[in-house]
């Protein structure tokens, strides 16, 4: 994959390949991605492909700029196109927000316009479409995010027969010369008996600083040590996070085993996120009493040795991402491909 030629600021830089073949459809024959040698994203027979795949731009606050994309399509078609929220849900996977739906302080939707957002193509036809970003003033620093949402539905437009798709393009668009942060928070922990004499720990890692995390080599770690009444290590787990990097403000849902059963006693459980570099996102503590295979008492303690939730690091990693986002029909499928390409950002980052 290609990232967008550095028309509007410094390029990004790419980091890691990962694939992940989450494609959803219905009534189609191997609705799998593949990539052209132009990087294109293609769909089944070239139904509809998009250059570039991602719209990545470095913007300073009170700036603007413009990109173009390229949409060819391989059959009679009606496109569509919008301007959308990035949602992340707690498995990862990334969806459409709708505007009443896009609250989060990083989004980059109301930035974003384009033109034209509906026009007809035929088999071997080409289309420009061009997208203005105008970044407020007061915008502040990391990274604000969106994504285009371009359908195709086969047909007229008065007639609308077959099976259709929908491509998403991420548009990042960091904030030149501003502060990245990279902090985190582990929450909503939780210890429960399997049933079966061991015990799962669950919880959340959401993203508290201002830029994505997470994606390979760089992936986040969640480590789980469950300490006896004598303040010894008495059992523990880990969890490493894979697919999609964390968006700011979003969370990631993690679920590991213990590894050993727990006798009768009281316990300590103390969480860390830390990514694969050693950056301590955050770290929190859940005191609780065993007692048969039943957990009670659970009470939120303070983390030994302090540090306790929001850790800090340098900025935004540099892995990219294939992801797909599963929406609604389309004349009977729906394709949906997202891609997200960490950055580096132009600028002074937070140290650790």
């Amino acid at each position: 994959m290609h990232s967008l030629p550095g028309r509007l600021g410094r390029a990004l830089l790419l980091g890691t390949l990962l694939l992940m073949g989450q494609v959803c459809a219905s009534n189609a024959a191997d609705p799998t991605q593949t990539q052209t040698s132009a990087g294109r994203t293609a769909l089944p027979s070239g139904t509809l492909t998009v250059s570039p795949t991602i719209v990545s731009v470095s913007i300073a606050p009170g700036g603007s700029g413009s990109a173009d994309l390229t949409v060819r399509s391989g059959v009679v078609q009606t496109v569509s196109v919008q301007v959308a929220g990035l949602g992340q849900l707690g498995d990862g996977s990334f969806s459409y927000l709708s505007a009443a739906a896009d609250t989060s302080a990083y989004s980059a939707r109301s930035m974003v316009t384009v033109s034209p957002t509906t026009f007809q193509m035929n088999v071997g036809t080409e289309q420009t479409i061009s997208l203005k970003v105008a970044v407020p003033q007061n915008a502040g620093n990391g990274t604000r995010y969106a994504a285009l949402r371009i359908s195709g539905t086969p047909g007229t437009g008065n007639q609308n027969v077959g099976i259709g798709v929908e491509i998403g393009i991420p548009i990042l668009v960091s904030l030149a010369d501003t502060q990245a942060t990279t902090t985190g928070a582990v929450a909503g922990l939780s210890v429960a008996s399997n049933n079966l004499g061991r015990y799962t720990v669950t919880g959340s890692v959401t993203n508290t600083g201002n830029s994505h995390y997470g994606a390979p080599p760089n992936q986040v770690n969640v480590n789980a040590t469950v300490y006896d009444a004598t303040n010894k290590v008495f059992a523990g787990g880990k969890e490493v996070f894979t697919g999609n990097s964390i968006v700011p403000s979003f969370s990631r849902d993690f679920s590991l085993d213990l590894g050993k059963p727990l006798t009768a006693g009281h316990y300590r459980l103390e969480v860390s996120a830390v990514l694969q570099n050693g950056t301590v996102l955050g770290k929190t503590a859940l005191a609780f009493d065993v007692s048969g295979d039943s957990v009670a008492g659970a009470t939120s303690v303070a983390v030994m040795g302090g540090n306790q939730n929001n850790g800090s690091g340098s900025g935004p990693d540099n892995g990219t991402l294939l992801i797909a986002v599963c929406g609604g029909v389309l004349a009977g499928a729906l394709v949906a491909a997202l891609v997200i390409v960490g950055t580096r950002r132009r600028g002074k980052s937070a140290t650790a």
